[in-house]
């Protein structure tokens, strides 16, 4: 019986693969299915109110599963197994060690929430990899964004139009069980401001950073930009609108090292456009929103000691915190403050994580965020000549604009926005597909003989 050539990985950042005689047509026919599968799942998961309800989080995880056997069921009907490496896997891994380290240990306050939130991380880790392993070159790239795209223009337009019927109730149907304030798919609106911080820098920076683009889909994007970044804006969000003027900044910051006239110059009709579209929609409405009363939102002052004694409780608990998911249950003794209202997340994901996985958790996200910078930045360059790059660009900023608004809010425990977030930072730290280039052809009978 004769056998394909087996690839051994030549260089890091690559991959590895392993290939004998298969059925390439038939992984060739899987290969859409796994895409179309990951889309649905994560674009999905915001129509569902965010994906907060038990039901809802359980077809997140189940899809998860799915999508990691579809991955598996082509590798086998291309009798290989091929699997692309990414930087942020590293403080991915480290991280699934403490929370199994918390089990091990038996150092989590409420095992049983642990658990819960574990299965989440699971579903979030199994996204990211699905994703890395199913998007490679720029024309996957590229499909990607332009759902992505069509989707957050879409949801903003629903939102818009929701706002300016506002019956009481999400979807014109469903009327939210707890005081908030609603906004699109979402019970809180901050929640809905971090699902475009991610979805509007990606036409953005195609709009700007790509050459090759013609006018007219050149304008098309600016106006999908123009429109999330305006939704964030009626919908009330400071944290939103500081998180969306920090990825302009950033992307500033790109034209600017450019050089290029081109690229400044759209940046400039787009945020100018933008201030318009506030102005046609109410800016009167907006302004009075952002100066009135939060309503059930609670003040930044309130923010502030709640992450204060988030601190303490990290301070008790130094090495492998509380316990994964279990702040609403163990802040109550370290609350400073009086008043009726549960406090279920620390509005502050970065005190929150310190509070439930300690020194060596925090550790994991640190080195996470530092990789996911570091990498998206290098994986960016040549946004201006390829679309791929371009698009690392876009999700890059989107991922820089949440990590902005975890300052003083809580995206990261959203399961919809949470799982968004992963995996495009997953790809837009993804190493290129030139890469693929990298591997060396060693017969497989030669690898056995060497092995023996």
């Amino acid at each position: 019986m004769s056998s394909r050539p087996s690839r051994i990985l030549s260089a890091p950042g690559a991959f590895m693969e392993v290939a004998v005689e298969g059925t390439a047509p038939m992984a060739a026919r899987i290969q859409p299915a796994l895409f179309a599968g990951l889309c649905l799942l994560l674009f999905s998961a915001p129509l569902a109110m965010g994906a907060v309800f038990p039901w809802s989080v359980l077809a997140l995880e189940a899809g998860a599963a799915a999508l990691l056997i579809l991955w598996i069921a082509r590798e086998l009907c291309a009798a290989r197994v091929r699997v692309t490496w990414n930087p942020l896997f590293g403080p991915a891994l480290l991280f699934a060690a403490v929370i199994a380290a918390q089990f091990a240990f038996h150092t989590s306050a409420v095992p049983a929430l642990t658990r819960y939130e574990a299965l989440k991380y699971v579903a979030y880790a199994l996204l990211m990899f699905t994703a890395v392993q199913a998007v490679r070159s720029d024309d996957q790239y590229r499909r990607f964004a332009a759902v992505a795209i069509v989707f957050g223009l879409g949801v903003a337009l629903f939102a818009i139009v929701q706002d300016f019927t506002w019956n009481g109730m999400l979807y014109w149907m469903f009327r939210p069980s707890f005081p908030s304030r609603p906004f699109g798919p979402y019970v809180n609106h901050n929640h809905f401001a971090g699902l475009m911080e991610l979805l509007a820098p990606l036409p953005l920076a195609l709009a700007v950073a790509l050459k090759s683009l013609t006018p007219g889909k050149r304008a098309l994007l600016a106006f999908a930009a123009i429109l999330m970044a305006g939704s964030v804006a009626l919908s009330g969000s400071r944290g939103g609108m500081l998180a969306v003027g920090a990825e302009i900044l950033l992307l500033g910051g790109y034209v600017a090292g450019r050089r290029a006239l081109r690229p400044a110059a759209v940046l400039a009709v787009a945020c100018v456009l933008m201030g318009a579209f506030l102005w046609w929609i109410g800016s009167e409405q907006i302004l009075a929103r952002f100066s009135a009363d939060q309503g059930p939102t609670l003040s930044m002052q309130t923010r502030l000691r709640i992450t204060r004694s988030a601190v303490r409780m990290a301070r008790e608990r130094p090495v492998l915190g509380w316990g994964l998911g279990t702040f609403s249950t163990v802040y109550p003794p370290f609350r400073d403050f009086y008043g009726d209202r549960f406090i279920n997340q620390a509005h502050d994901d970065y005190a929150q994580f310190l509070a439930e996985t300690g020194a060596v958790g925090f550790a994991a996200v640190l080195w996470f965020v530092g990789t996911l910078l570091a990498c998206g930045a290098r994986r960016s360059h040549g946004a201006d000549e390829f679309i791929g790059s371009a698009v690392k660009l876009g999700l890059l900023l989107g991922c820089a604009g949440v990590l902005v608004h975890s300052f003083a809010d809580f995206n990261l425990q959203i399961p919809a926005n949470a799982a968004l977030f992963y995996v495009f930072a997953a790809l837009a730290a993804s190493p290129e597909a030139s890469a693929h280039a990298l591997i060396r052809h060693i017969p497989l009978r030669h690898s056995y003989r060497n092995m023996r």
